[in-house]
């Protein structure tokens, strides 16, 4: 039953009430994108979308009906991975979960992102990594030593009393 009800979940990606969401992007200046974004939804009359750019105001745009229930638009935007959350509007309201430009299959080189940290290499194939394990090395040695000095029964200046003559 468990599985039954995960592989569901998988299958409406935009959340409940919506089918497949996808989108595309291509650059159209310096820092501009044009994206067009299609969701299939049924029974839907007007639906819009909600734009969010992190830290930003979020802008609503009308989809268009494309007939069979599909919905879509076409805008500009700023070279920025937006969260995206599809809306019904009318008797029966409801939202899509939140989801990014790349969730919806836009290409981060298009968006201008860095590709993950995993991806980057080092061009002139540099590893400064040696000199920590080095570190890590060296500290570990110190320690060692420390121990066995301390096990062995490293010398400690004798501490002498002072002599208090005269004093009862």
């Amino acid at each position: 039953m468990f599985w039954l009800v995960l592989t569901l979940l998988f299958l409406i990606p935009a959340g409940d009430g919506f089918g497949e969401a996808v989108a595309s992007a291509d650059v159209v200046g310096t820092d501009r994108i044009q994206v067009e974004i299609d969701v299939r939804i049924d029974g839907a009359g007007s639906v819009v979308a909600h734009l969010i750019e992190p830290g930003e105001d979020q802008q609503t745009i009308s989809l268009a009906d494309r007939g069979g229930g599909e919905f879509g638009a076409v805008f500009e935007s700023r070279q920025v991975d937006l969260v995206v959350v599809f809306e019904v509007l009318g008797e029966d309201p409801r939202q899509s979960i939140p989801l990014r430009l790349t969730d919806l299959g836009v290409d981060r080189d298009v968006l201008g992102m860095a590709p993950p940290l995993a991806a980057v290499e080092d061009p002139e194939g540099d590893d400064n990594s040696q000199w920590g394990w080095l570190g890590l090395g060296l500290g570990a040695a110190a320690l060692s030593l420390l121990a066995v000095w301390v096990l062995v029964g490293g010398s400690e200046p004798e501490r002498t009393e002072p002599e208090l003559d005269g004093i009862s």
